[in-house]
């Protein structure tokens, strides 16, 4: 017996070799996809920062702008000194859209120290002054609006954690008042109401917690520009005037106030400009920040003060699960205040991290197919040496017997222990039988190895079915005799005429071997006899050998043309046999052209043999 490797240990062998190769595997796809994910979310950062500048120097740049504007600007005439003269002129801030680049202004105001309130759009004093004006009920309406939204309106933010930009604000509104504000006042136009916005949490803009391992963003201290730095001297008509840089106040309406604090001589005045906070922020920030997402799925910035979300911003709730902080960082003065948070509902990784990804998947499948493919090629070659082993345990039986029985005939005659000439003839008899089923088993394991080296040359010759016929009927009928079965050969009148090219000693051994597997497995099954039918249709020849046998079980019929295949156990198998028959059978009519079919007949076996019929 041919020692093998067991199923068990080959499997488990299988097993720990993919697992040591995919072990290193997983460690270096849970690496490189950390490395892809860290270079994703630092990408992502850096494009954040690049517009986070962006905006603040624009921010700068217009602040800038504002802090450099002339205070007399802020009433309707302003002096303008040129040379030695003085003239009068009307302020740009004077129109009902302000001359101006700041984006989201509603209207320009100052107050006095005493709390009167004016702007550049309505005469400070003169009432007389009105019929110069154009647009009169506008300048009212924008008048009353801007006096409406600084005295009524609250600043964002509980009062006692207000800055000192605030308390400014909060001093000059104590006293606030609007000369005239009864006889300006339409019944129609109501005081702008008070419009609070929701206190949001900005642990909620970083709800996705695995990317916290990337990036602790913290807010970047910004310097104020030097024009903060330095009070501003600006001299008219004589007179020290000292202009403090502008600081800024959020209001919970969705503006901001941006006011600064001049002195000439020893009055005050807060001057300053309201802001409508979505327009101002919508022109400052970068629509790049986008990304071409659609609506529900986009990057986001938010601007925050302290622990509540501008008013503007408060859209940003419903996306506050989806989104992954990214970066947080102070705006600078004088909304110093304020942090706006950068936030990204996924990483975006690059074209490499799909590629790495593919290559190690393609990697797995091809060690997992390997060894799948290894390991099934293994289970066939062991069934295959196991039925080899068994085949050389059937082929010894088989030889053993014949040989044993021919020379135990032998001895007897050769010693004329036979007796009368009756039983001489019936051990003549059996030495001749047990040779020819010796001569069949050498010819078929002979042949198979020919087929196996692809070394079997048929000589094909055309042969009539009736010359065919009689062939069978004197190699196959002594077979069939001999074993107690009768053999019946029907051939229709249209067959005998039709003319084969087919090898005779190939043609004969196909159907001896179909004789002697029916005479093994139908001898117990009465009745005893096997039936060759020989029909012919336009273009074939079918033979059809049929027993009266049990059968071939239904879990073995696609299974019976394989060669060493047994149905039966080789501990328990009662029939004798090598496993080659039919596997042999089918080789050789396949090498002559034909076809071999196996079908279930009620009750026993039938094979059919298809050969085309040469023209």
């Amino acid at each position: 017996m041919i020692n093998l490797l067991p199923k068990t240990s080959f499997s488990r062998l299988t097993l720990l070799l993919l697992a040591l190769l995919l072990i290193p595997l997983c460690f270096l796809s849970i690496y490189m996809n950390r490395y892809f994910t860290f270079e994703a979310f630092q990408e992502t950062k850096r494009q954040a920062q690049a517009i986070t500048y962006f905006t603040n120097d624009r921010l700068r740049e217009l602040i800038r702008s504002e802090d450099l504007r002339p205070f007399t600007e802020y009433s309707l005439n302003n002096v303008k000194e040129i040379g030695l003269s003085y003239f009068v002129s009307v302020s740009p801030l004077a129109n009902i859209e302000p001359s101006t680049n700041f984006p989201g202004v509603i209207g320009y105001f100052q107050i006095e120290s005493s709390g009167s309130f004016t702007s550049p759009i309505w005469p400070a004093r003169k009432l007389s002054e009105e019929r110069e004006l154009n647009q009169v009920p506008k300048r009212k309406q924008k008048l009353l609006e801007l006096y409406d939204l600084i005295k009524n309106a609250e600043l964002l933010g509980p009062t006692k954690t207000a800055k000192k930009d605030n308390l400014k604000l909060t001093k000059y509104k104590k006293n606030l008042q609007l000369r005239g504000e009864r006889g300006l006042r339409d019944p129609q136009i109501k005081p702008v109401p008070v419009k609070k916005s929701k206190s949001l949490k900005k642990v909620a803009l970083k709800s996705k917690a695995e990317m916290k391992g990337f990036s602790k963003a913290s807010p970047k201290k910004l310097s104020r520009f030097s024009i903060e730095q330095a009070r501003k001297q600006i001299r008219i008509k004589g007179l020290d005037a000292t202009v403090d840089p502008f600081l800024a106040t959020v209001l919970e309406t969705g503006n901001i106030v941006f006011h600064r604090e001049v002195r000439v001589g020893k009055r005050r005045y807060l001057q300053g400009f309201v802001v409508d906070e979505r327009q101002f922020f919508s022109s400052i920030l970068n629509p790049k920040y986008r990304r071409g997402l659609s609506e529900d799925k986009q990057d986001q910035i938010v601007i925050a003060s302290g622990d509540q979300i501008l008013p503007s911003f408060t859209q940003a709730e419903k996306f506050k699960n989806q989104q992954i902080l990214v970066l947080k960082s102070g705006l600078p003065a004088p909304l110093e205040s304020l942090n706006l948070f950068y936030s990204t509902p996924e990483i975006r990784f690059s074209a490499s991290w799909s590629l790495i990804n593919a290559i190690l998947l393609i990697i797995f499948l091809i060690l997992s197919v390997g060894l799948s493919w290894l390991y099934i090629l293994n289970q066939k070659q062991t069934e295959l040496l196991q039925k080899q082993s068994n085949f050389v345990s059937a082929v010894s039986h088989e030889l053993r017997t014949p040989l044993t029985a021919i020379r135990m005939h032998s001895e007897m005659l050769q010693s004329d222990w036979v007796g009368s000439e009756d039983k001489k003839q019936k051990a003549y008899g059996f030495i001749l039988n047990e040779s020819e089923r010796l001569s069949r088993l050498i010819n078929n394991i002979l042949s198979m190895a020919r087929i196996g080296k692809d070394q079997l040359d048929l000589k094909l010759e055309a042969y009539s079915v009736k010359d065919l016929v009689q062939v069978l009927q004197n190699r196959v009928q002594p077979i069939a005799t001999g074993a107690g079965f009768e053999l019946f050969i029907k051939t229709t009148e249209n067959a005998e005429t039709t003319i084969l090219h087919v090898d005779k000693d190939a043609f004969v051994q196909i159907f001896l071997n179909l004789v002697d597997n029916s005479v093994k497995f139908a001898k117990d099954h009465p009745p005893q006899k096997i039936e060759i039918d020989v029909s012919s249709s336009h273009e074939t020849t079918t033979f059809s050998v049929r027993d009266y046998g049990p059968g071939v079980p239904t879990s073995s019929k696609t299974r019976i043309f394989e060669l060493f295949y047994r149905g039966e156990s080789e501990l328990t198998r009662s029939t004798t046999g090598t496993g080659i028959g039919l596997a042999l059978v089918q080789q050789l009519t396949k090498k002559m052209g034909g076809n071999i079919d196996y079908k279930a007949a009620n009750p026993g076996s039938c094979f059919e043999i298809s050969f085309l019929i040469s023209k």
